[in-house]
C-alpha cells in the first residue's frame, strides 16, 4: 500500500480471540455442545482478527452441526503459500467465500478484489460493470439492478468480505453514477481489506473464474502481442510507452486499462482488439484517442464503455456498438446521429465535456449532435448532461422516455457541483421565463427534487409552479424582475419541499401574496419546510406565514 514502515500485527491472545468470537457470533458458543467445536475452529483462525471475524460472521446463530461441517473444511483446505500472509488467513477467507450464498454474490466479491487498487470503489463504477457484464441477468431494469447491487454489497459487509468505503466517489471513475443513483452516504463507495483482496484475487485466478491483475502493462518494445485465455483483464500502466499492438484474448468478457503516470497514455493501436470479440466491458482511463481504434467495431457483444479522463476525437465508431447499455465519456465534438443510433443505451454521463450542441433548426450531417436526438434512446434512464447556452433546448420534448434519474444543467455555469443531494436535478442559468414552458423542460419540472433558477428573466408575476410535486429544493438567485415567488394558492403544488433559498432578487416584494387564501395553515401547505434562506432581498416586505419553528436565515440587506 505503499507504507514507508510496516508493523506487524500479531495474533491474538487465547481469553482476546475467545472474546472476539463470542462477540460477533453470539452468547450461544458457550453452550456445553457448541464451545469444544468452536474452540477447535478458533484454533484453525491462528488468533488473527480478519480471520476471527470473518468466520465468526458467518457462523453467527448457527448449529453444531454447521460449526462441527465449518471446522472440517477448514481442515481439508489445501495450504496456499502467500507471501506476507498466514495460511489461516486464506483459509478462512476462502471458506468465507465458498459459503457466500449465490454466483452474483461471489462475482461481486471477485470483481471488487480485482477494482481494489487505489482506494475505494465508487458504487457507479460498481453499477455499470455489473450491468455490462449482465451479473444480474433475470432484473431487467436498471432500478431493479441497483437495488440488486446494493443488496448484494450487503450481504460481503455482512459478512465482513468489504467495508464501508469513507470516499463519495471512490478512485474518481464512476463519479456521476454514484452521486445520481446512490443517494444514500452509506451506498457510494465500498473498500476491501488488503488481505482480504489478496486472497480474492487468488481465488479470482483460478478456473472457472480467470480474472486477472497486472500492475504494469509491458510496452511494445519488449512484445508485439498478448496471449491470455482470461476472462478479466485489468491492467494497470505505471508509465508513460505505447501498448502491446494487438491483445488476443478470444475469452475476455471484460477488460480495463488505467494510466496512472499522471500524463496522457499514447493512443491505442488500431489492432488492439481484434482478439476480444466476447467483451462485455471495456474501460479506458488516461488514453489518448485522436480516433478511436478502427477493431473497436468488432466489439458488438459490448454493453459497457467508460472512456472517463481520456482525450478523444474522432467517435463516430461508437454509434456501431448496437448492444451499449452504459456510456460515460469526456468529448468536445460528437457528430449527428451518433447517439441516436444506440437504441438499447440505459446510461449516459457526459456532464464535464461534451457542451456546444447544434442548434435543431440548422442541423445538419457536419453539424454537432442536437439535443432531440436523445429521443431515439427510448431505453434511457439516466442521464448527466449539460448544456451551454438556454437557446439550445429545442421547444419540441428531448427526453421522450422515463429518466428516473439525471443532472441537467442548461446555461453558463462556470463550475458545477461535486455531490448531488437528489436523484433528479434540473439547473437553469441564464434565458427567460418562456424556457419553463417548453416541453422538454416542462416535463423534466414535474419530477425535478433539486430546482435551481438563476438569472432568469422574468415579468414581475410569481413563478408558475404548478405540478412541481416532487421538488424538495429551491433555489433562485439574481432573478432580478421577480417581485412575487409565488402565489399561496401555488402551494399546495409544493407538498414535498423541504429546503428554499432566494437569494439576490433585487425587486422581490413578497415570497408569497395570498390571493384569496387567508387564514390558511402554513406548516400543513408546507408540512416538510424545514429551511429558508433569504438573503441580499433590498425590497421585501413580507416574509410572514413562516412558522418560528423553522430554521430561518435572513440579511441584513433584507428590509
Amino acid at each position: 500500500m505503499g507504507a514507508q514502515k510496516c508493523f506487524p500485527i500479531q495474533p491474538l491472545h487465547a481469553e482476546e480471540d475467545w472474546h472476539l468470537l463470542k462477540n460477533i457470533a453470539g452468547d450461544s458458543v458457550e453452550g456445553d455442545q457448541l464451545r469444544p467445536i468452536a474452540i477447535k475452529v478458533l484454533d484453525e483462525c491462528g488468533g488473527l482478527p480478519i480471520a476471527i471475524v470473518t468466520i465468526a460472521t458467518t457462523l453467527k446463530d448457527e448449529t453444531a452441526a454447521i460449526w462441527k461441517n465449518a471446522l472440517d473444511e477448514l481442515r481439508s483446505c489445501a495450504p496456499t503459500n502467500i507471501i506476507g500472509m498466514e495460511e489461516n488467513v486464506y483459509s478462512c477467507l476462502e471458506w468465507s467465500y465458498n459459503h457466500l450464498k449465490g454466483n452474483e454474490v461471489k462475482s461481486l466479491f471477485l470483481l471488487c478484489g480485482c477494482l481494489s487498487y487505489y482506494g475505494d470503489i465508487s458504487m457507479g463504477q460498481m453499477l455499470r460493470y455489473a450491468t455490462g457484464m449482465n451479473f444480474f441477468y433475470r432484473i431487467d431494469s436498471l432500478e431493479g439492478t441497483i437495488n440488486k447491487l446494493v443488496t448484494s454489497l450487503k450481504t460481503l459487509k455482512a459478512s465482513s468480505l468489504l467495508l464501508d468505503g469513507t470516499e463519495d466517489d471512490g478512485d474518481g471513475s464512476g463519479v456521476g453514477a454514484s452521486r445520481l443513483l446512490f443517494m444514500d452516504g452509506d451506498h457510494k463507495s465500498v473498500r476491501m481489506h488488503d488481505l482480504v483482496r489478496d486472497v480474492a484475487r487468488i481465488i479470482a485466478s483460478k478456473d472457472p473464474h480467470l480474472f486477472k491483475v497486472v500492475e504494469d502493462v509491458p510496452s511494445n518494445q519488449d512484445c508485439t502481442e498478448i496471449e491470455d485465455e482470461s476472462k478479466f483483464i485489468s491492467l494497470y500502466c505505471k508509465a508513460v510507452h505505447d501498448p502491446p499492438p494487438r491483445l488476443v484474448c478470444p475469452k475476455l468478457q471484460f477488460f480495463i486499462l488505467h494510466s496512472n503516470s499522471g500524463a496522457y497514455l499514447n493512443t491505442i493501436p488500431n489492432t488492439f482488439f481484434e482478439g476480444m470479440s466476447q467483451l462485455k466491458v471495456l474501460a479506458l482511463f488516461g488514453m489518448y484517442f485522436p480516433t478511436l481504434p478502427s477493431t473497436l467495431r468488432s466489439l458488438a457483444n459490448l454493453r459497457t464503455l467508460n472512456l472517463d479522463r481520456c482525450k478523444l476525437g474522432d467517435m463516430a465508431i461508437i454509434g456501431e456498438l448496437k448492444k451499449l447499455q452504459v456510456l460515460s465519456m469526456e468529448l468536445k465534438v460528437i457528430p449527428r446521429d451518433i447517439l441516436s443510433r444506440l437504441s438499447r443505451l440505459e446510461c449516459l454521463f457526459m456532464k464535464s465535456s461534451f457542451f456546444e450542441w447544434a442548434v435543431d433548426e440548422v442541423c445538419d450531417g457536419d453539424s454537432n449532435a442536437c439535443l432531440l436526438e436523445l429521443n431515439n434512446l427510448h431505453s434511457l434512464r439516466t442521464i448527466e448532461v449539460k448544456i451551454s447556452n438556454t437557446e439550445l433546448v429545442p421547444k419540441a420534448d428531448m427526453f421522450d422516455h422515463n429518466l428516473t434519474s439525471y443532472a441537467v444543467f442548461i446555461g453558463s455555469f462556470d463550475r458545477l457541483p461535486e455531490t448531488y443531494e437528489e436523484s433528479r436535478m434540473l439547473h437553469l442559468k441564464g434565458g427567460d421565463e418562456s424556457l419553463l414552458s417548453r416541453d422538454g423542460i416542462r416535463k423534466l419540472l414535474r419530477t425535478t427534487e433539486d430546482l435551481l433558477l438563476w438569472g432568469l428573466e422574468v415579468c414581475s408575476r410569481p413563478i408558475p409552479v404548478r405540478s412541481f410535486d416532487n421538488l424538495k429544493t429551491l433555489v433562485v438567485r439574481e432573478c432580478h424582475g421577480l417581485k412575487i415567488l409565488f402565489l399561496l394558492s401555488m402551494g399546495r403544488d409544493l407538498p414535498q419541499l423541504e429546503e428554499m433559498i432566494i437569494q439576490s432578487c433585487i425587486e422581490m416584494q413578497q415570497i408569497m401574496e395570498e390571493d384569496g387564501y387567508v387564514g390558511i395553515n402554513l406548516q400543513l401547505l408546507f408540512p416538510k419546510l424545514r429551511s429558508l434562506e433569504l438573503l441580499y432581498l433590498p425590497k421585501l416586505v413580507n416574509f410572514g406565514y413562516f412558522s418560528s419553528k423553522m430554521e430561518t436565515t435572513f440579511e441584513a440587506m433584507c428590509s
